[in-house]
């Protein structure tokens, strides 16, 4: 994934937060070949990074953000690659409310922390990146609900003026929104 453009253009005094948001909305950049520039995302969304923040900035390079709700493991099969899910909450805490599902994302502190992005899976294993990391994890599908949250997000890309790298708004940004 994208580390060196995110450590070039954010620089060395980019908080983790930025780091990660930058992280994730790179990397979906250059999956879907679309132009990215961290200055000026970070420009246009500067901290705090939350999701809404992330819905964003991932919309402003040319993707396309759809919310699931997954209930069944068949959900998952039915998902376009790749999305982004979160990890549960509790698993962190490691306490017997590790087996209550959480009904949504968490707008809390840690969400973006938590984020991995799904990148591929053959219906038995799901392979994903922790935010911030360049090392491929393998879950099996089956255990995906319970160590996720029940909601990801998918992350497409949109054919738009916006995404051409030889307009003035070569980040999939509009200046005069900014």
């Amino acid at each position: 994934m994208p580390q060196t453009l995110i450590a070039n253009a954010s620089g060395s005094d980019a908080s983790p937060r930025a780091r990660e948001f930058l992280w994730l909305v790179a990397s979906f950049a250059k999956l879907h070949r679309l132009p990215f520039d961290a200055a000026l995302l970070l420009q246009r969304f500067p901290p705090p990074h939350d999701l809404a923040s992330l819905i964003g900035a991932l919309e402003s390079v040319g993707c396309k953000v759809e919310q699931r709700r997954l209930k069944h493991l068949e959900d998952l099969q039915r998902l376009a690659i790749p999305y982004v899910a979160f990890s549960r909450l509790a698993l962190e805490r490691n306490d017997s409310s590790a087996a209550e599902p959480q009904p949504e994302i968490q707008e809390a502190e840690s969400s973006l922390s938590r984020a991995a992005l799904v990148a591929k899976t053959d219906g038995e294993r799901i392979l994903y990146f922790a935010v911030g990391s360049d090392t491929p994890q393998f879950i099996a599908a089956k255990d995906f609900l319970t160590q996720f949250e029940p909601v990801v997000l998918t992350v497409g890309a949109v054919r738009r003026e916006a995404a051409n790298p030889e307009s003035d708004d070569a980040a999939g940004l509009d200046p005069a929104r900014t």
